[in-house]
């Protein structure tokens, strides 16, 4: 489920195409369940798969991101100025957990006419998810323009 897109409308496809290919690294397996945070000794900064009509990349993340949500990027190979965002499958999983657990926990202190103390943990976490999103898709933000010079 993709939740953001990102237009490049600014740039000629084909520098986008060319800047992405040059800063990735490819990989053959779905990028959900590949492993992206190692140390980088080389200057590529994304992990890459493709297939006949998409290509998807995810940020190499050092050790100190571990706690960042994973985000995977989809281009479409006749259209690399539009950039659709998705979390990863265990962040997704993750995420969706807090909300159900979120909307039960309302759900309870309504019926009860109690608010639940696990509710304000929950909230927390979840606004903390969304928190580190938002950071993460700055990242890539940031790491795009800077791989378009």
């Amino acid at each position: 489920m993709y939740f953001k897109t990102i237009n490049l409308n600014h740039l000629a496809n084909d520098i986008i195409e060319k800047s992405i290919r040059e800063s990735s690294s490819k990989r053959n397996t779905s990028l959900d369940f590949k492993r992206t945070s190692f140390y980088v000794l080389d200057e590529k900064k994304f992990l890459a798969s493709e297939n006949d009509n998409k290509m998807t990349i995810s940020r190499i993340r050092t050790i100190f991101e571990l706690f960042m949500p994973k985000l995977i990027l989809r281009f479409k190979k006749n259209n690399f100025q539009r950039i659709k965002i998705r979390y990863s499958l265990s962040t997704f999983l993750i995420a969706c957990f807090l909300i159900i657990s979120l909307v039960l926990n309302v759900i309870y202190s309504i019926n009860s006419g109690t608010i639940n103390s696990k509710i304000y943990g929950i909230a927390i976490l979840l606004l903390i998810l969304i928190f580190l999103t938002i950071l993460e898709i700055r990242i890539y933000q940031r790491q795009l323009k800077r791989i378009k010079k």
